[in-house]
């Protein structure tokens, strides 16, 4: 059985670790093209017995987990909102292929209103989604699959990433914004239709 790219990759990395190299840097875009689709890539610098080697790797989850697990931090805080959005923008798409796009969305546009402490309001009242039916077993699959990620993650940057409660949750504000703007097309909205 062949292996996946992810696998691939944390072989790679693994190879390396064990060989005494480490991950020197990491740097990570969303690479959005002129058509704002985005094509998360990692440059990972690595440090092989003193000789530095630049890296890209495509974003996979297993990579992620990897990273995530050796405690890697991208480069900027910028960096890293886009990187844990790329993460709730996965989870996201995997959510839309089990309970539909329409209904996923709007699973995570009502989780989200519910979480003052992020400040989206700005950005969710500009969403159009409606309410979804919080009555059948649909919703609670959605909503126990798109949250535990969402605290996860926030608890990761503080615990794994070592990042203070202050900078945790500011990145968490960050990623989800991201995530809005990409599921929603809002900065793609207004370049469209400016406000005047």
């Amino acid at each position: 059985m062949s292996k996946t790219r992810g696998q691939s990759q944390v072989e790679f990395l693994r190879d390396v670790a064990a060989d005494g190299g480490r991950i020197a840097k990491a740097e990570f875009s969303l690479n959005r093209d002129m058509w704002k689709d985005v094509s998360p890539t990692y440059y990972l610098t690595l440090d092989q017995k003193g000789v530095r080697s630049h890296q890209e790797f495509p974003w996979t989850p297993e990579l992620e987990k990897y990273l995530l697990q050796a405690g890697v931090t991208a480069a900027s805080p910028e960096e890293e909102a886009e990187r844990f959005a790329t993460i709730l923008i996965n989870n996201l798409t995997r959510a839309q292929q089990d309970h539909g796009k329409d209904y996923a969305r709007s699973v995570l546009v009502d989780i989200l209103r519910g979480r003052p402490e992020y400040e989206l309001d700005r950005l969710l009242a500009r969403i159009s989604a409606y309410r979804p039916s919080q009555s059948g077993r649909s919703f609670a699959a959605c909503t126990q699959f798109l949250t535990p990620p969402i605290d996860g993650l926030q608890n990761e940057a503080r615990i794994g990433l070592r990042y203070s409660p202050d900078q945790a949750r500011d990145l968490m504000r960050a990623a989800l914004e991201i995530l809005l703007d990409e599921t929603f097309l809002i900065s793609s909205s207004d370049a469209l239709f400016p406000h005047s």
